[in-house]
């Protein structure tokens, strides 16, 4: 039996996080679905079974009830490929990119994978594919419906790897294609609409920073809640690869990397501008921040290669935002009104990143024995007063005379009896 099919079978997890730059390993208690409705290869579809306490309002007295939650575990025969799922879900939450949880799984021979937390038990998953079929479906079945957009799809050229489609309006039109197709099939209110299209612009500009190769329709999805709410679903799917290649194969085309950036500039600028300034202004912390993810969760074999790559389609990313910040019309006021909220944003997700992967050390001073270290130094120190040779010479008279009437009193006290 190989490592892969060992962690499949293991009959206990561990679950591995990491606090103040410490590993931290936990009891996990997960019951595997043999049945899922998923076609997976090298998963497994799983329910994390956790106790939790509540005290009873009438009674006061404490209650333990069972809560369930789906999700997915995964071992690969590259180690890598689990490191990066970790490291891209840790890079999205840091650029604040909505994103389904993953952490380190270790079973009970101590063989590494990961296990992927489900982004919500309480609606219906639909990914982009099953989407386009029924759009497909309903437009064979009703001649009159508009659809023009599954004809510009249909007339994109049906390409090879080496040689992308590098047109930005051929790219826009593959990119709508999405949208279209979830408007084809639900009644979406214009927040829901604008929203849809934030997450998947969103997905779009991780895919680019993290250097995936692939996003195909099958790879992302919508959520339908009970009350019928369409959301874009968290980024869930990590196609991971140690390659920085030119080339992304987007909604089964492939694209060039390099225009597809080029196509979110120009046309969805508005949906990541507080994502890419942000990192504009604070790009030196960023990219200490996501080293730290790098190190701390992958070994030194692989850490030099994945940092490459992503710092290179950082930098990119900061070319086409210095030029996008000359031409982007705001006026002053507002541009600082917004920078300086986009910088709070930077300052309080880089130092989550620093709080959980850097060291404390115990000899370093905390931050209130700075601040009353600062304060006794800015405090004037009280000096003493010296004691003049005169008021010495004054008390020793004092005293004397004090003395002198003691006695005359005792004398004349005695003389008179």
């Amino acid at each position: 039996m190989n490592d892969i099919n060992r962690f499949m079978e293991s009959n206990k997890y561990y679950l591995v996080d990491i606090f103040h730059g410490k590993p931290k390993i936990s009891n996990i208690n997960i019951q595997k679905k043999e049945n899922s409705q998923y076609n997976l290869t090298n998963r497994k579809e799983v329910e994390i079974i956790s106790k939790n306490k509540k005290i009873d309002p009438n009674t006061g007295e404490e209650v333990y009830t069972l809560s369930k939650i789906g999700g997915f575990i995964k071992c690969s025969l590259n180690s890598y490929s689990d490191d990066l799922d970790i490291i891209n879900q840790e890079i999205a939450t840091l650029l604040g990119i909505p994103s389904s949880k993953i952490f380190r799984l270790v079973s009970e021979d101590n063989i590494k994978g990961t296990i992927n937390i489900s982004i919500n038990d309480d609606a219906i998953q639909l990914n982009l594919e099953t989407i386009m079929k029924e759009s497909i479906k309903r437009a064979k079945m009703n001649r009159s419906l508009d659809i023009t957009w599954l004809k510009k799809y249909a007339m994109l050229p049906i390409n090879e790897e080496t040689s992308p489609i590098t047109n930005v309006e051929q790219i826009d039109d593959l990119i709508t294609t999405t949208i279209e197709a979830i408007r084809h099939n639900f009644r979406l209110t214009d927040i829901e609409e604008k929203k849809i299209i934030k997450g998947y612009v969103l997905m779009l500009l991780l895919d680019y920073i993290t250097g995936q190769e692939y996003r195909d329709f099958k790879d992302y999805s919508i959520l339908v809640s009970k009350d019928k709410r369409i959301t874009f679903a968290p980024v869930y799917d990590f196609n991971n690869t140690l390659s920085n290649k030119d080339v992304i194969r987007l909604n089964n085309k492939y694209v060039s990397k390099e225009a597809l950036i080029v196509t979110l500039f120009n046309k969805y600028y508005s949906y990541f501008k507080g994502i890419a300034r942000g990192l504009n202004e604070n790009i030196d912390s960023y990219k200490k921040s996501i080293k730290l993810i790098i190190d701390n969760n992958t070994t030194s074999q692989y850490q030099e290669i994945i940092t490459k790559n992503i710092f290179s389609n950082l930098d990119n990313l900061m070319d086409l935002e210095n030029e996008k910040k000359l031409n982007f019309g705001e006026s002053r006021i507002d541009m600082v009104l917004t920078q300086t909220s986009i910088n709070l944003n930077a300052v309080n997700r880089n130092q989550e990143i620093r709080n959980k992967y850097e060291v404390l050390d115990p000899n370093k001073n905390s931050l209130k024995e700075i601040e009353d270290k600062m304060l006794k130094i800015t405090e004037k120190k009280k000096e003493k007063k010296k004691i003049s040779a005169s008021f010495i010479i004054g008390v020793i008279i004092g005293l004397l005379v004090l003395v002198g009437v003691v006695i005359f009193s005792i004398y004349f006290i005695t003389n008179n009896k």
